[in-house]
């Protein structure tokens, strides 16, 4: 178990033909830099998505149809400062390619930080882009809004595990879809650790597990 993991709510996110309120704006990635000093931290971990418990391949399969997850992060000050206009994205973002089999690393200031939102563009049938926020129960869509939230320490390369996402579709064609959708944090340590020395091996010193917690929110719908 990650440290200071608090287990998992399940929840139901309803997701309609086009979701135009829960899908913001891509900005760059933060610096995909390895050096670490007092003021930034490295923060790597690995993705994995489902669909009725299947794998789903993040590798993209044709220029025209690419595959990519962005997942878009803000530091945590307080849960009535938390981002809550939905047009507005997070402070960072970072992709998730299938081509390094989910895993991701990128370079922040050093704090706590939230996840704002998840955006799955070409991975789901029949959609090009579909985004949603846990914490938001933006048209119903989300029933159980809950925050995620995870420690980003000064000078270290800090893992905080793998996100698990799970998609089971009630309803899916060409013109409307609707999906049950669970998502919650695992964790696989010496695997993180294996692939991220793999490119980085002179930070083996640096590397610690994460602080990382998963609790209902309450908001209010806009």
């Amino acid at each position: 178990m990650l440290k200071g993991f608090v287990k998992p709510l399940k929840l139901v996110v309803l997701f309609m033909a086009i979701l135009p309120l829960s899908c913001a704006t891509i900005l760059h990635p933060p610096s995909n830099s390895t050096s670490l000093d007092d003021s930034h931290s490295i923060v790597f971990g690995k993705v994995e998505v489902t669909m009725d418990g299947q794998p789903i391949d993040l590798k993209s399969d044709s220029l025209l149809n690419p595959k990519e997850m962005v997942i878009h992060i803000s530091p945590y000050v307080s849960d009535e400062a938390i981002n809550q206009n939905e047009f507005k994205p997070g402070k960072y973002c970072f992709k998730v390619h299938g081509d390094q089999d989910g895993c991701f690393a990128f370079v922040v200031p050093s704090g706590k930080y939230y996840f704002v939102e998840f955006d799955y563009l070409g991975i789901l049938p029949f959609k090009s882009t579909v985004g949603a926020r846990t914490y938001m129960p933006i048209n119903g869509k989300v029933e159980n809004p809950y925050l995620m939230t995870f420690e980003a320490p000064p000078n270290r390369a800090v893992n905080i595990g793998t996100i698990k996402n799970e998609f089971h579709p009630l309803v899916a064609n060409l013109f409307y879809s609707k999906y049950e959708y669970q998502i919650s944090y695992t964790n696989d340590y010496e695997a993180a650790q294996k692939w991220f020395l793999e490119s980085n091996g002179n930070l083996k010193d640096k590397i610690s597990e994460g602080v990382t917690e998963t609790r209902p929110v309450s908001v209010t719908d806009k």
